[in-house]
């Protein structure tokens, strides 16, 4: 993360001259973090891919970014939240195989606060499969597109703080996490002469969903 920090903040290079004239490919857009990270690839004159599951937001950022920031905008509807299996997801991103997508931003978590025991096992699978298994789906589907593009490019992994520094009654949160944290060091090692992995540990942010999350606690 350093490298890629000194390579192109500090020395302010701009990101597409390292990464390409390339679309840049986020998930859960709609939320308050993933939207951020579209708004700033956007100005940056990324084209985006958005993925989320509200098909009425994905269309109005498309409108937005296309006229505001003058870029290329594709918008897919997909539910990370909800069970599917290898396949669905599969097929998703075979659609997107003709694109050059030369970042991906890896925004997916599903939040849990209470006492582990009293965690219902459809809660189990849904922190799973969206904080692990479909996080692991889409690097797996997209490492070996990345790797035939001549320019550079790069995974932003979202991470958290947690998975470093594990909380009680987030013990889910905070094992995903640590899986993402690790997966994404370990990535670096073997893909960091064609890729940057970065990992973002973002610690609690003040956004509408952590909000909703703690307004009754």
């Amino acid at each position: 993360g350093n490298e890629v920090y000194l390579r192109n903040f500090k020395e302010k290079q701009p990101l597409t001259e390292t990464y390409g004239e390339c679309y840049a490919l986020v998930t859960d857009s709609e939320g308050d973090l993933g939207y951020a990270y579209a708004d700033q690839l956007a100005q940056r004159r990324f084209n985006l891919i958005l993925i989320s599951k509200n098909a009425e937001e994905l269309q109005r950022q498309k409108e937005e970014f296309e006229t505001q920031r003058g870029i290329k905008v594709k918008t897919v509807e997909f539910d990370f939240n909800t069970p599917h299996n290898t396949d669905q997801l599969n097929n998703v991103c075979n659609e997107l195989r003709d694109l050059d997508i030369g970042v991906l931003v890896n925004n997916l978590e599903t939040y849990q606060i209470q006492r582990f025991d009293h965690t219902y096992p459809r809660e189990i699978e849904k922190a799973i499969n969206t904080g692990v298994l479909s996080t692991t789906l889409l690097l797996n589907a997209f490492i070996p597109q990345m790797l035939q593009r001549e320019k550079r490019s790069c995974i932003i992994n979202v991470g958290s703080e947690l998975g470093d520094f594990p909380a009680g009654y987030m013990s889910l949160f905070s094992a995903t996490k640590a899986f993402n944290n690790t997966l994404s060091r370990a990535l670096q090692q073997e893909f960091g002469d064609r890729i940057d992995v970065v990992t973002a540990l973002p610690g609690p942010l003040d956004t509408e969903r952590y909000q909703r999350l703690f307004k009754n606690r």
